[in-house]
C-alpha cells in the first residue's frame, strides 16, 4: 500500500529486502553463526533486491552479504550464540533444509 502512496519502488524494495537481511542475520547469530545452516538463507538477499529493486541494489546487497559473511568468519566465536543443543542440532539442520 505505501507503495501505491508514494510511488517508491526503489525504496519499498530495499526496505522489504533490508528486513529480510536483518530476519536471517538475527536468526543466523543464535543459532550458531556461519556454521548454522540457516547461514545460507543470506543468499537470497541480493536475489530478492535482483527481482525487486533492479541490479545495481543487488550488486550493493550482495557486497552487503559477503561483508556480513566475513565479519561472522572472522568473529565467528564472539558473535555467534549456539542456543541449539547439540542433541537436536541434526534434527534442526535436516528440518531447515525440507523447508
Amino acid at each position: 500500500m505505501w507503495v501505491w502512496r508514494t510511488g517508491r519502488v526503489t525504496l519499498c524494495g530495499n526496505l522489504a529486502t533490508a528486513i529480510l537481511y536483518g530476519v536471517l542475520v538475527t536468526v543466523a547469530a543464535l543459532t550458531g553463526g556461519h556454521e548454522s545452516t540457516d547461514f545460507s538463507w543470506l543468499l537470497v538477499v541480493p536475489v530478492l533486491a535482483a527481482f525487486v529493486v533492479g541490479l545495481r541494489s543487488a550488486w550493493i546487497w550482495l557486497a552487503v552479504v559477503w561483508g556480513t559473511v566475513l565479519v561472522f568468519w572472522f568473529f565467528s566465536s564472539s558473535l555467534a550464540l549456539d542456543l541449539i543443543p547439540a542433541s537436536v542440532r541434526d534434527l534442526h539442520a535436516l528440518q531447515n533444509r525440507l523447508g
